[in-house]
């Protein structure tokens, strides 16, 4: 009998051990390499890494969506893509967590958005959501990257933009914004920025100007004097001709407070001369290497020995 016993207390310390390994083993194994699965009671596919569990796909069918905070004891991140097409209307996310990009790309019912740990909206996470009235980050917004509300032609809340550095391009085309902050903390303006929106059309004058970067020439003369303070031109001359700004310019003259010239900024412009100061450290091309901003009859005139004259030889302008 006292053996019987003690083969059963054996038997039971080897069934608690056995269950102590197994979830010691599902706790680290995420530490070496990824673990994927699916939640279908959350309703969430995921993968584990390390202390993260990243929600990669949204299988349920709910409209209104709660994130948890935490979920297989792990703390949660909305990875890239996950609500991408989804027919929900609001959500509504914990302090603690993080929305990665494009994560509610082309939601079209998608109309409220609260909470978040970021501090960065990353590329396309609202791309295409027709029906975006209301976002409301936890935290101060300090970057905005390329067409992150890009299409949202609802969206007109830019209370948002007031603590941010960096606006990337394509960031609010053709949204409902009628009115900017003053933005003081603007470092960076991406091309194109709040191109198509009502306070783009508004804009009167020869230049649409975002911080201290030019975004649109829409004057009538074909002889370009550039205002002191801008320090980049973005695609300000890229022409088009189904659009009205910017014409067909034959001279464009830089001040010195220019550094940077993005690509495309003189894109499909004809028999054009452009006058480049030395203070120029950076023309822009993109990432196939092909010269989009110096296309068609296009001549440079600067100073010997600046940077625009080795981008000239090199490129061949």
């Amino acid at each position: 009998m006292n053996k019987h016993k003690q083969m059963l207390a054996v038997a039971g310390v080897i069934a608690v051990t056995g269950i102590s390994l197994g979830v010691l083993l599902w706790w680290f194994i995420p530490y070496f390499h990824t673990v994927r699965g699916w939640d279908q009671n959350a309703g969430y596919r995921y993968y584990i890494e390390g202390d993260a569990i990243v929600l990669t796909e949204y299988t349920g069918n709910e409209t209104v969506i709660y994130i948890p905070e935490r979920l297989k004891g792990r703390k949660v991140v909305v990875g890239g893509s996950c609500f991408s097409g989804a027919d929900i209307e609001e959500v509504y996310v914990p302090s603690t967590v993080e929305v990665g990009k494009d994560a509610f790309h082309g939601c079209a019912s998608l109309r409220k958005f609260s909470g978040s740990s970021n501090h960065t909206i990353y590329s396309g996470t609202f791309l295409g959501d027709e029906s975006l009235e209301e976002v409301q980050f936890t935290n101060e917004i300090e970057i905005i990257e390329g067409s992150a509300f890009k299409d949202c032609i609802k969206f007109d809340t830019v209370d948002l933009l007031e603590d941010v550095r960096y606006l990337g391009h394509h960031a609010f085309w053709g949204t409902a914004i009628e009115e900017l902050p003053s933005m003081e903390n603007l470092e960076y303006v991406g091309n194109d920025v709040f191109w198509e929106t009502p306070w783009e059309e508004k804009q009167e004058g020869d230049f649409v100007i975002v911080g201290n970067t030019l975004q649109l020439y829409k004057g009538s003369d074909q002889v370009v004097h550039i205002p002191e303070r801008i320090t980049a031109i973005r695609t300000a001359f890229l022409y088009w001709e189904e659009y009205e700004y910017p014409i067909q310019v034959k001279e464009v003259y830089i001040p010195d407070t220019v550094k940077t010239l993005g690509y495309n900024a003189f894109l499909n412009q004809e028999d054009l001369t452009v006058y480049i100061p030395a203070s120029v450290t950076e023309i822009e091309i993109d990432k196939f290497g092909e010269i989009h901003e110096m296309e068609g009859n296009i001549k440079i005139i600067t100073t010997a020995g600046s940077y625009a004259e080795e981008y000239a030889k090199e490129y061949g302008v």
